[in-house]
């Protein structure tokens, strides 16, 4: 598969997998999920996605907003 090739796909489990795969951090995709996000928005991504990322609730919203809550 072509490195920079586009990919569209709704399946969680699998963006997750691929943006590991190409280096990506818990943090980062909770930054890129989440970024210029509402808090209620940013509250509903986290309800959706923790668990794809094996975190907690609380861990991942403390990843999007970087402080301790």
């Amino acid at each position: 598969m072509p490195k920079d090739r586009l990919i569209y796909t709704s399946d969680k489990e699998s963006l997750v997998r691929l943006a590991r795969e190409k280096g990506f951090t818990d943090y980062k995709i909770v930054v890129k999920l989440t970024q210029g996000r509402s808090y209620q928005e940013t509250v509903s991504i986290a309800k959706k996605w923790h668990e794809y990322l094996g975190i907690s609730y609380g861990e991942f919203m403390k990843m999007a907003r970087n402080r301790n809550w």
